[in-house]
């Protein structure tokens, strides 16, 4: 048996309690066929890997698998990691066997909770206040010697750059880590309920994190229940804003439109994923408490 194979086995062999929801994954991703993908801490024991296929069909990938992220690299890889007692970095060929690129116990060797993958399959993590870069070899070095305060979400831009989250002042950052070690204050003052009586300081934070083909950089603003677009020079501006009763916790670009993941604010409540076009058309494509489909499971899960 593979090494793989063995770390999906020991998964889905995990116990123990739902994640709150106040917790919940932020990792969304488009393949070039049009399939979805998206983490989900609240379902499936410690949470699921799922995949919407172009026909709208749910498939679980992996069940009882604590990710808060899943990428997919420019081969067709879907790489999702595990985050909870054992750190794990799995990938799932297009043939369906699994690899396991990382393990670990020491959230500071690999930080399956906190972690993203670029297309060329350069993994990124964040531990203790600095972001790292995990090698071919599971080698890793510290990518840059930026200080974060805290950091929940990374994204591994196409040029190299790596865009965080640093909520660590609680005023909410977005901070550009360069390859040659600088880095830039993209924006600052993002989190909107800073100074008011009802801030909460582990509640009201930034998830992900995306950039488009233009430069503007998006961030999804748990307070306000927003997604915030910062451009090139600076100016903020609100890209998205969710209904009542849910939040945008991640946010991805396909073929022009913003795919978004949202989450109920109240317990319980399911997933959904909006589509917005660039002519600003907003679809909803899947609402996970109102699938009337049957739920696949693939050969690494199985129903919970």
């Amino acid at each position: 048996m593979s090494l793989g194979k063995l770390a999906v086995l020991v998964v889905f062999g995990f116990v123990g309690a739902v994640a709150a929801q106040a917790h919940p994954a932020w990792g969304i991703a488009v393949d070039r066929s049009g399939n979805i993908y998206f983490a989900d801490i609240g379902r499936e024991g410690r949470g699921a890997v799922w995949r919407i296929d172009n026909k709208g069909r749910l498939q679980a990938l992996f069940t009882d698998f604590h990710a808060h992220s899943v990428n997919v690299d420019d081969a067709g890889n879907v790489l999702a990691a595990h985050g909870e007692g054992r750190h794990l970095l799995l990938k799932l060929g297009q043939d369906g066997e699994v690899d396991t690129l990382a393990e670990t116990g020491d959230y500071r060797e690999f930080n399956g909770g906190n972690c993203c993958v670029r297309g060329d399959g350069t993994v990124f993590f964040y531990a203790a206040h600095h972001v790292w870069r995990l090698d071919t070899s599971g080698v890793r070095q510290m990518y840059n010697s930026y200080y974060s305060g805290w950091t929940q979400t990374l994204y591994a831009a196409r040029n190299g750059d790596v865009l965080i989250p640093d909520i660590g002042d609680s005023s909410g950052r977005v901070i550009r880590l360069r390859p040659d070690g600088s880095h830039v204050q993209v924006a600052e003052g993002l989190i909107s309920t800073r100074g008011t009586p009802d801030y909460d300081r582990h509640g009201d934070v930034l998830f992900g994190i995306s950039e488009d083909t233009l430069g503007n950089v998006y961030v999804c603003e748990a307070a306000g229940r927003r997604i915030v677009r910062i451009r090139p020079d600076g100016r903020q501006s609100e890209f998205y804003s969710s209904e009542a009763g849910r939040l945008p916790t991640g946010l991805t670009f396909s073929d022009g439109s913003a795919y978004i993941l949202e989450y109920g604010v109240r317990a319980g409540t399911g997933p959904q994923i909006v589509r917005l076009a660039a002519d600003g058309e907003k679809r909803i494509l899947f609402n996970y408490d109102n699938y009337q489909g049957e739920i696949q499971y693939g050969p690494h899960a199985r129903p919970r």
